[in-house]
């Protein structure tokens, strides 16, 4: 199985949150500059010894546009950076990524890498070791490839991360199963890039302006996911999300059941035998298009038990093709944003 990691990309803009929630034996991601310089962090995480492998992509280009010498010099800046945290922490096994989704040829990418490859040498740093991340670019031999989303899986050696795409909106107990042989699995979501809502659009300049900052729910609700989700049962008539958006009101971050139809009471009840009641959701109006809001206190992965959850509305429980439909809290299931 893969080893499991958070994507914080903007956590240099959230360090104290990092030190304080990565999980013990996780990987983590960072951009090295885009939200403020990550090495500080990258280094206080790597000195607790809690993420064995931590990845840094140096540069990014939202036109997927790189190579130049400008770019190669930051490059190097950035990796010397690097290879004295590592120096350091000889034990933490640092993944060095030059540019994050590039459309390069092979023999184009190379040229960085090589140059990476010099500095590395003559440092004399044995704990690093290179990733190659394409977005429409080539997989290049001898490296650690690294793909987003639902690009195709490499060939060998590769590390997959969600970036790009929420992990809270995903079908994610099915991007695992298939990236289960990945050497790095990485959730992410929009938080940590500073965004509330996935529909939020954040330009360069704003990044560094940006107010908004994730919150330890956030990172408790991508651990919950490394557990396998169970087998549920839930049509595209209803939706489940394990967190709802941020909106800065009582809404934000709860668990979130949509429903064609509008119920008096829709309570949450665990699949028990004395289907035990966990509590009565709130709906808020007006519907999301043909779908009625039902709100949790909560957080999906708070609900998780060994038991998986069933719906009951109006003091029915709802079926569909005459199975209960059960859901586990933790992941969106019924309809998924790809």
């Amino acid at each position: 199985m893969a080893n499991f990691g958070i994507d914080y990309l903007g956590g240099a803009a959230f360090g104290d949150l990092v030190i304080k929630s990565h999980p013990e034996g996780w990987a983590a991601g960072f951009f090295a500059q885009e939200f403020g310089n990550a090495f500080p962090v990258v280094r206080k995480l790597a000195a607790t010894g809690k993420a064995p492998t931590i990845r840094v992509h140096a540069l990014w280009d939202a036109g997927h546009r790189y190579g130049s010498a400008e770019q190669i010099k930051a490059v190097r800046a950035n990796l010397r950076k690097m290879c004295s945290i590592a120096k350091s922490n000889p034990k933490v096994r640092f993944l060095f990524s030059p540019y994050c989704e590039h459309n390069l040829t092979a023999a184009e990418m190379e040229k960085t890498l090589n140059v990476c490859k010099t500095v590395i040498k003559n440092q004399g740093i044995s704990n690093i070791e290179l990733v190659n991340c394409i977005w429409k670019g080539q997989e290049v031999k001898g490296v650690i490839n690294e793909i987003h989303g639902d690009h195709a899986t490499p060939k060998g050696n590769y590390i997959f991360s969600f970036d790009g795409l929420d992990c809270y909106n995903a079908n994610t107990q099915q991007f695992k199963k298939k990236h289960a042989k990945a050497d790095v699995f990485f959730f992410w979501t929009i938080s940590m890039n500073l965004k509330k809502k996935d529909s939020e659009k954040i330009s360069v300049a704003e990044r560094l302006a940006r107010s908004y900052r994730p919150k330890a729910v956030h990172i408790e609700a991508m651990i919950a996911m490394k557990a396998p989700k169970g087998k549920t049962n839930v049509p595209a008539s209803v939706t489940i999300k394990p967190m709802s958006e941020d909106c800065g009101d009582l809404k934000s971050n709860k668990l979130l059941v949509l429903l064609k139809g509008k119920f008096k009471e829709v309570k949450l009840i665990r699949n028990n035998k004395k289907q035990t009641e966990i509590e009565t959701l709130k709906r808020y109006d007006p519907p999301t298009g043909e779908f009625y809001r039902y709100y949790a206190s909560k957080a999906g992965y708070e609900y998780v038990k060994k038991n998986l959850v069933l719906i009951k509305a109006d003091g029915k429980i709802l079926r569909y093709e005459n199975k209960d439909i059960l859901f586990c809290p933790a992941f969106r299931d019924g309809t998924y944003r790809i």
